[in-house]
């Protein structure tokens, strides 16, 4: 699998970049910024792209939009250390394919990589019920303003 990696901290880069490489996945560029990763994808046709959400400028939701706009099948999976439940729906919402913990460990990363590879959607432990909880708090959000605006 050809990975693009954007993430606003070198150091991050280069480690994750060394990571994968490590284990036979092959990094065709990284970028440091969210219009940096869209012409990064249009030079080098990834097969998918790890993406970090807070970064300066264009944030990774943001660029996720974007991505899928001009890309509606290439895999988007967030990479982040935000585990908050607003920020999971909002990066699913934005057409992420997954979403993956940066503080989880190595094994777990390569193991959800190698699910993208099969064509799964790789959320880190305990994520999906985090949306699924986020998805009902939505739900009871908009009855409440359906009910309040029919009084």
């Amino acid at each position: 699998m050809q990975l693009l990696l954007v993430d606003d901290s070198p150091l991050f880069l280069e480690g994750l970049q060394t990571l994968l490489e490590t284990h036979g996945l092959d990094i065709l560029d990284t970028a440091t910024s969210g219009p940096e990763a869209l012409a990064s994808a249009e030079r080098c046709l990834p097969d998918a792209v790890l993406m970090d959400i807070d970064m300066p400028g264009m944030d990774g939701i943001e660029a996720t939009r974007r991505f899928k706009a001009r890309w509606p099948t290439l895999p988007v999976v967030m990479m982040t250390q935000c585990e908050g439940s607003s920020a999971l729906y909002e990066a699913l919402s934005a057409g992420a394919t997954g979403y993956l913990v940066k503080g989880q460990p190595a094994c777990n990363l390569l193991a959800s990589l190698h699910m993208l590879e099969r064509g799964a959607a790789p959320l880190s432990p305990g994520l999906a019920a985090r949306f699924l909880e986020e998805l009902d708090r939505r739900s009871q959000l908009r009855n409440l303003m359906n009910t309040a605006l029919k009084a």
